[in-house]
């Protein structure tokens, strides 16, 4: 027996001792608030973080160590600005190389993350998504005929 949720009020300390708060629904996958779900199974806590960008909506894997997700997040919103810095219009000549960018620099391959991707078509108040890819590219191409 599953049980989801989303995080709605995360707070957790990060190494500095400062403070990290992550709060939204993973329901409604709002564009600006990037977020950690939470999933608990036979009394296990797992957590995944994700972000979106207009529709795109960017997966990092369940782990049980809640510091773990909070770094996948840093990477997945590091990835978000730095497509966001070339401007939208470029999205799909710069995701790809952004991603593999950002997790280099950060020692990691997708594997590691296991970076999963959706899109969201909103549609009669309803968001349709897209079953989950781990290829960007078909992710972007979904991306593309929604838009």
């Amino acid at each position: 027996d599953v049980h989801w949720s989303s995080v709605t009020s995360l707070e957790a300390t990060n190494q500095d001792g400062g403070g990290l708060s992550c709060c939204g629904d993973s329901g409604s996958k709002i564009d600006s608030v990037p977020c950690i779900i939470r999933q608990t199974h036979k009394g296990k806590t797992w957590y995944s973080a994700f972000t979106t960008l207009n529709n795109l909506t960017f997966y990092a894997r369940f782990v049980t160590d809640l510091r773990l997700a909070l770094d996948f997040l840093a990477v997945l919103m590091e990835i978000r600005q730095r497509i966001i810095a070339h401007g939208m219009s470029y999205i799909q000549h710069v995701a790809c190389n952004e991603v593999a960018t950002v997790l280099q620099e950060h020692g990691l391959q997708q594997q590691d993350i296991s970076l999963s991707f959706r899109v969201g078509l909103r549609w009669m108040g309803f968001t349709l998504d897209t079953p989950k890819t781990r290829h960007l590219e078909c992710a972007l191409e979904a991306w593309r005929a929604f838009g």
